[in-house]
C-alpha cells in the first residue's frame, strides 16, 4: 500500500512537471508571437513613411516641371490642362 502511494505521488509529480513545462512553452510561444507582431507593425509604419516621402518627392517634381513649363511661355490654358492631369490625386492603394 505504501509502495502504491509512493508511485501515485511520483506520477502526480510527473504530471505537474509536465503541465508546468507545457504552460511555459505556451507562454514563450505567445511572447514570441507578440514580438513578431510588434516587428511587423514597425515595418508597416516605416514603409508607410517611405511611401509618403516618395509621394511628396513626386509631387514636388511635378510642381517644378509645371513651373518650368509656364516659364517656357506656353499659354495658360494648356498649362491648366496639363496641371490638372499631372496633379490630380491617383487611386489609393
Amino acid at each position: 500500500a505504501q509502495k502504491e502511494q509512493k508511485q501515485q505521488e511520483e506520477r502526480a509529480a510527473k504530471r505537474m512537471a509536465h503541465g508546468k513545462a507545457v504552460q511555459r512553452q505556451m507562454k514563450e510561444c505567445q511572447e514570441q508571437l507578440a514580438q513578431e507582431r510588434a516587428v511587423c507593425f514597425e515595418d508597416g509604419k516605416r514603409l508607410q513613411k517611405e511611401m509618403q516621402k516618395h509621394a511628396d518627392r513626386i509631387a514636388q517634381l511635378k510642381r517644378t516641371r509645371m513651373e518650368e513649363l509656364r516659364a517656357t511661355g506656353l499659354p495658360e490654358r494648356y498649362c491648366v490642362g496639363v496641371e490638372y492631369k499631372a496633379l490630380k490625386p491617383g487611386p489609393k492603394c
